[in-house]
């Protein structure tokens, strides 16, 4: 690590893998070019109590801290948009 340098770089390919992992103890999630667009929240696999807990899972393991207008963001319920979310904080 140089400096005070804490975060560390991932890829959107990385980022996936972290969201993937952390739907897929909730259920099977879709295969191939269906797994950007899944809906989490409209498919039942996170609800509005596990969303807490998913949240804060991410927030960890990504180095970042949602706002509340991140919830209202477009895609933030499907696994490719909430990705690009991440991504977007983590770049600011």
């Amino acid at each position: 690590m140089i400096g005070n340098e804490t975060e560390t770089e991932l890829s959107r390919s990385e980022v996936v893998a972290i969201i993937v992992a952390e739907l897929e103890k909730k259920g099977p999630l879709p295969e191939g070019a269906e797994l950007e667009s899944f809906d989490f929240m409209a498919s039942g696999q996170i609800d509005s109590l596990a969303l807490l807990g998913f949240i804060t899972e991410l927030e960890n393991k990504c180095e970042l801290i949602f706002q509340d207008e991140d919830f209202n963001r477009a895609g933030f319920s499907t696994v490719g948009g909430l990705a690009d979310i991440i991504l977007d904080l983590r770049s600011k």
